[in-house]
């Protein structure tokens, strides 16, 4: 339900940009490191994460509103947060989980692209704010009495601010490939995720992680001015 709201979003803004002139498609795919945040019952210390590597990938419109701006819109997904482990190099105790989150987060993201230059044209800037849907699986015991892992929703939707930069390289079509870095900050809280903290056989205490939705990567794209469809279907 709440996937198929973000859809639904992102086809509504779609129809809207279509009737714009000069659209541009964009598929954008990349690397990135997710953040979580960990607490553990004992002595209620922060637990230090092993951000996870995972993939970023989006389907975006954009229409120009100015000379330099562009409206954009974006449905995608990113690596889950909640698939990072702790940092343990001893190996002295683990975390049981005996649910596995999903390992990618849908999102939706809107906002606004500013297009200038340094010595040569296509450089960018790309604010904008995100919309991200959680995941509620509950709870689930472990089979070997390790314990019981609690997944729970913080809010159905979760928001984040995302910040872009990057450089279009154009082609002779007036097509172009896109490569930039890009930062997600969370706002609101999506999941906090409940295991038990073992060691030597024994359950210490629990460790709750929480997830935003934050996190840094780097992408490459390729973008369609859909102009050269109208001009092509004039001829």
């Amino acid at each position: 339900m709440k996937n198929s709201l973000l859809v639904t979003l992102f086809l509504f803004l779609s129809v809207s940009a279509f009737a714009q002139r000069n659209v541009s498609v964009e598929i954008t795919a990349g690397a990135i490191s997710s953040f979580s945040s960990a607490t553990n019952s004992v002595d209620g210390s922060k637990v230090p994460m092993e951000n996870s590597i995972g993939g970023n990938a989006g389907l975006s419109l954009l229409f120009p509103i100015s000379e330099k701006w562009d409206l954009y819109s974006e449905f995608g997904f990113y690596r889950n947060g909640m698939r990072n482990e702790i940092k343990n190099p001893t190996n002295e105790f683990y975390l049981f989980r005996s649910i596995v989150p999903p390992a990618y987060t849908p999102s939706f993201s809107i906002g606004g692209r500013y297009n200038f230059s340094i010595k040569k044209p296509g450089f960018y800037v790309q604010p904008g704010l995100t919309l991200s849907t959680s995941t509620s699986m509950g709870a689930m015991n472990g089979f070997d009495g390790s314990g019981e892992s609690t997944l729970e929703q913080i809010n159905k939707i979760g928001t984040a601010i995302r910040l872009d930069v990057g450089k279009k390289f154009m082609t002779k079509k007036d097509n172009y490939f896109l490569l930039g870095l890009r930062y997600q900050q969370g706002i609101t809280g999506l999941n906090n995720y409940t295991n038990p903290l073992i060691s030597n056989g024994v359950v210490l205490g629990e460790v709750t992680q929480e997830t935003k939705g934050s996190f840094f990567g780097v992408f490459v794209g390729y973008g369609l001015n859909t102009g050269n469809w109208k001009r092509s279907s004039k001829k």
